[in-house]
């Protein structure tokens, strides 16, 4: 189905559904964050998510402070009914998909799933990301990965990274959050314990993060099916600032260069030797 029918679905729903778009006894959190004028349009990837074969236990939208001044856009006040749970907060970038669940939660005892803002998913998106993480829950699964590369020099750039094709864990599976990622609560903790040194060394590149914190601490990124999926856009959205700055503009390999420790990259060397 075209996105645009999907998009218009969604609205339908959103406007007339009183279906709650959690399920308490469902053993996942599904987190994400939103801001400017993406906003009014957040919505749509929440009942998508909502309108799943599974839903979570709790969806939770994290906005930054300055959204409290501005209001709510009524969509996001009809979702708060059945079951959304907003909160503000400070604004980490990308990292406030998921460090403010982690640093408000006492237990990290559910699997949590980092959901983009702008992207409408499939029915058994959320489905598929339990199963597979009930099967290795030691593992960090995602919908879309790409392979770094390592060279003489150490890692090379990011855009020489291809795509995954392959659904085998390996250290060397870089998760990009934009289709979803799950993350086991024992890693949750590794990441809380961490704090937030991101904020000096990758600001605005959540993916490098949490990567390297997986790859210190023994959780391999698994791939769900041999190619990457990216899931279809919101019409009218846009994420072109951050990959422009990310990739473009090579920020994701000064990011990199900064959160990546010799050991690190040893490691990775390690392992594609190995490959």
């Amino acid at each position: 189905m075209p996105r645009f029918f999907i998009y218009l679905s969604l609205l339908i729903r959103n406007w007339w559904s009183r279906s709650p778009v959690t399920d308490p006894s469902a053993d996942v959190v599904v987190t994400l964050t939103s801001h400017g004028g993406r906003l009014r349009q957040a919505f749509a990837a929440i009942e998508s998510i909502g309108s799943g074969i599974l839903r979570p236990a709790r969806i939770i939208l994290y906005l930054n402070e300055q959204n409290a001044h501005t209001g709510l856009p009524i969509s996001l006040k009809k979702l708060a009914v059945r079951g959304l749970e907003i909160f503000y907060c400070e604004d980490v970038g990308p990292h406030t998909k998921y460090y403010p669940y982690l640093m408000s939660e006492i237990r990290l005892d559910l699997p949590l799933v980092t959901a983009d803002d702008d992207k409408l998913y499939a029915k058994d998106w959320l489905k598929r990301l339990v199963d597979r993480w009930k099967d290795q829950p030691e593992l960090i699964h995602c919908y879309r990965a790409r392979e770094i590369r390592i060279g003489e020099r150490g890692i090379e750039p990011y855009w020489n990274w291809p795509e995954c094709e392959s659904d085998q864990p390996s250290f060397l599976h870089f998760a990009t959050g934009v289709s979803g990622v799950i993350y086991p609560p024992s890693f949750q903790k590794v990441l809380k314990n961490a704090g937030d040194e991101f904020r000096e060394l990758c600001p605005k590149a959540d993916d490098i993060w949490l990567h390297v914190m997986a790859l210190r601490h023994g959780y391999p990124v698994r791939q769900i099916g041999h190619y990457s999926v990216e899931y279809p856009g919101i019409p009218g959205s846009s994420r072109y600032a951050l990959r422009r700055a990310n990739v473009d503009e090579y920020g994701n390999d000064k990011q990199i260069a900064q959160t990546y420790l010799p050991d690190d990259i040893h490691r990775l060397r390690k392992v594609a030797r190995q490959s």
